[in-house]
């Protein structure tokens, strides 16, 4: 059975779940953004200690530098040293190392050979030269500062040049090992512990708990291989019954044959203490808060409750057709405008009632007026695009809806039905797919639609034969939409065809004219000295060719010029390019692979002249002028060659080939 609740009580209990629900949401995200900002103090100290640690070694690398630079240029020491005498200067670097209270000294010559070293520690070797900043700081001559490895310690180095009339002759390495005592004296300065970790343990560490040799890490090596992907990571775990949060980083300065990083570790006590303090004042602003938002609600029922009632007896008579209903209600906010409006509602329903039946009774006329206009433009439309001298089509929901009067034309179909029946529709679109469905009529569309953007054409071809070439244009008319025009521009394309045979070949011959031939040629240097292979120029001239005009006349000469022509192609490759130069003059440009290459060709060309047999006379001959182009050379300064070859070639009596 349904039990009926005033709506004061249902809004009351509507809004108590709704702030229960958002007191829960409030909870947790305020809890998580706790959390998240504690998060990100732990990280700002991290990062603080961090920067601590790289201002300590910068500071190391100061210190180290000036004792390297004060041996670098003591006299005794680069005495000893270029004397080689290897026991005065580890002497000497005894001593220094005492004195200035160095882990390590070490000096190299230029060869990376190690000519003496003192300290705790020894380079294993002769030479240390595949250390890679060792490396730089000898090839470079300067001076380098980083971490280098050495059994299981981390030493910081710092180099410095000894030189000889500006030319460096050796090289001073100063190492300060990076053990527990150098790291707890830096953590002096804050309260994080932190450790240099090589390979699977801890080399160095601040944490006194330790002794001075490798401890196991306090997280499994993967994890902390995981903390070095991400600097913003970090995990928690135990070390030595104590709870830490762990982050770790790559160190800055490190040998590439060295791999090390450093480790950080946060007491998490501290952080527990704070949370939980903070977690107890928040849960207590929370509650006072409820118990108000609780007795607001409780207020705002009742006094919704009283006026709603007025409301909805209202509401119950105009559903019955009584629209001259009123509602009083006496609030001064908003609730009294609502029942303002509601008596306004009911008299617009009144006056649009009898509008509706008026406006009801007109409507058919206006229709039947509208789709007699619609009939009469849709047939102007018809007749203006049947007029174009170009394809016109629409497309709708992957269906083609119209073609006009040209398009039936050109493939000689009554209709669109008539066309689909003789052709492929993709044929219009230049598609080559199989598929006849609604996707590849998309995918014909979209290639239609780059090909307009990109100014191309496609050609058609009518059942005929008929073969001519279009201008693509498309419209988008609404999403599914679209208006394709095929401009005909067959004409437009035979007298571009037509220009173009006129602007770069020989009337007579067929073969590229001169203006051509410098264009191709040109290129065929550019591309030939970007991959460094050869081209060869060549110029041929017809001997005593004048006299075949004399004797015979002109179209007896331009009938042997025809011939030559004819020779020069059947004889070159397909890369190689023969023009007409003008007159009697040929010329030709050949991909060689040496002078030998170029004059064999030419060669074989020349005798092939000299034994044909033209029409109106026995035998011509040709001289030729070769010449292989260099690298960088101006193309008239191959043409000069070219044809100082040639002249050469007439002077020693015709019929030949010279090469210059």
């Amino acid at each position: 059975m349904r039990i009926p609740l005033p709506i004061g009580v249902k809004l009351g209990v509507m809004v108590i779940v709704t702030v229960l629900i958002s007191v829960s949401i409030s909870v947790y995200y305020v809890s998580q953004k706790f959390n998240e900002t504690a998060m990100s103090i732990i990280n700002e100290e991290f990062e603080q200690t961090m920067t601590l640690v790289e201002n300590y070694f910068d500071l190391l690398e100061q210190s180290n530098y000036f004792f390297a630079n004060a041996l670098a240029q003591d006299e005794k020491i680069v005495t000893a040293f270029k004397q080689k005498d290897t026991k005065r200067v580890t002497e000497l670097l005894e001593e220094q190392r005492s004195a200035m209270q160095l882990d390590e000294l070490v000096i190299l010559n230029r060869n990376g050979n190690i000519i003496a070293q003192t300290g705790l520690l020894n380079f294993s070797g002769i030479n240390i030269r595949h250390y890679h900043h060792i490396k730089e700081s000898l090839s470079k001559g300067e001076f380098f500062s980083g971490i280098i490895r050495q059994d299981d310690v981390f030493v910081y180095y710092t180099t410095a040049v000894i030189k000889e009339e500006a030319e460096l002759i050796g090289l001073v390495m100063v190492g300060l090992a990076i053990t527990n005592r150098v790291m707890q004296g830096i953590k002096n300065n804050t309260s994080m512990e932190f450790s240099i970790v090589g390979d699977r343990a801890m080399a160095a560490t601040s944490m006194r708990e330790q002794e001075d040799s490798l401890k196991t890490l306090p997280v499994d090596y993967l994890k902390y291989l995981w903390l070095l992907e991400d600097n913003d990571r970090m995990i928690s775990g135990s070390y030595n019954e104590k709870n830490y949060f762990f982050k770790a980083r790559n160190l800055k300065k490190i040998d590439e044959s060295t791999s090390a990083s450093l480790m950080l570790a946060y007491d998490k006590i501290n952080y527990d203490k704070s949370v939980e303090e903070l977690q107890v004042l928040q849960y207590k602003i929370i509650f006072v808060l409820f118990v108000i938002l609780l007795i607001i609600i409780f207020l705002l029922g009742f006094y919704l409750h009283r006026n709603f009632f007025k409301l909805i007896l209202a509401i119950v008579r105009v559903r019955h057709g009584n629209y001259s209903e009123k509602v009083e209600i006496k609030t001064g906010d908003e609730l009294e405008k609502l029942g303002h409006h509601f008596n306004e509602m009911s008299l617009s329903i009144l006056r649009q009632e009898d509008e509706l039946k008026s406006y009801a009774n007109n409507l058919e006329e206006k229709i039947e007026e509208r789709t007699h206009e619609i009939r009469l433009r849709n047939s102007y439309l018809q007749t203006i695009l049947d007029q174009q001298n170009a394809m016109i089509l629409t497309i709708e929901k992957h269906h083609i809806t119209f073609v006009n009067r040209y398009f039936l034309d050109f493939f000689d179909a009554a209709s669109l039905e008539e066309y689909h029946e003789l052709y492929d529709w993709k044929l219009i679109f230049g598609c080559d797919i199989d598929a006849s469905d609604d996707k590849s009529l998309t995918y014909c569309i979209d290639n239609l639609i780059k090909r307009s953007k990109q100014d191309q054409q496609i050609a058609l071809t009518s059942l005929e034969g008929t073969r001519k070439f279009f201008q693509v244009e498309v419209a988008q008319i609404q999403e599914a939409s679209f208006l394709v025009t095929l401009q005909d521009i067959t004409a437009f394309k035979d007298e571009e065809q037509r220009l173009y045979t006129q602007a770069t070949r020989d009337v007579l011959t067929g073969l590229y004219n001169r203006q051509k031939f410098e264009d191709l040629f040109e290129k065929m240097c550019f591309q030939a000295e970007r991959i460094d292979e050869d081209v060869a120029l060549v110029i041929a001239d017809i001997d005593y060719f004048k006299r075949i005009n004399d004797t015979y006349g002109h179209l007896i000469g331009d009938s042997a010029l025809l011939s030559m022509a004819l020779i020069f192609n059947e004889r070159i490759r397909k890369s190689d390019i023969v023009a007409r130069w003008g007159g009697e003059e040929f010329v030709l440009a050949l991909h060689v692979k040496s002078e030998q290459e170029a004059f064999d060709v030419v060669e074989v060309i020349r005798n092939r002249i000299e034994v044909h047999n033209f029409d109106h006379f026995k035998h011509l001959t040709c001289s030729f002028g070769v010449s292989l182009v260099r690298k960088h050379e101006p193309i008239d300064r191959v043409f000069e060659r070219t044809d100082k070859a040639l002249y050469q070639a007439k002077s020693e009596g015709r019929n030949r080939a010279v090469m210059l």
